[in-house]
């Protein structure tokens, strides 16, 4: 079972949280000892990583929460800034989530 590749995972979260973080493609796969290949098919949506390789990539590599990556991408995925009529790090009006990342605020559009 931690073989198989976890289902639900949106391909434009995981670009995403690659180029937020300023890594290549490339030094992605060397992170996971994986072939460039294969994560251009998970940004790609071809395919997707196992639960191991996902939370390796949520936590270690892009320092991102795992639910992050089963969200549907709406509009800009993230930007600065807060909400316009709140500033609850959870707003169900908006339904934005706020991440404070080493100081940078970011809104990840929910559903």
């Amino acid at each position: 079972m931690k073989s198989e590749a976890v289902l639900g995972i949106k391909p434009e979260i995981l670009r995403w949280a690659r180029t937020t973080v300023g890594m290549s493609i490339s030094e992605v796969a060397d992170s996971l000892k994986r072939k460039p290949e294969e994560i251009e098919a998970w940004e790609a949506g071809h395919s997707a990583p196992t639960y191991p390789q996902l939370e390796k990539l949520a936590y270690q590599i892009y320092k991102r929460p795992l639910a992050v990556f089963f969200r549907t991408a709406r509009g800009n995925h993230a930007t600065a800034g807060n909400s316009e009529h709140c500033r609850k790090p959870t707003c169900k009006h908006c339904q934005e989530i706020l991440i404070c990342k080493s100081g940078v605020r970011m809104l990840i559009k929910l559903l």
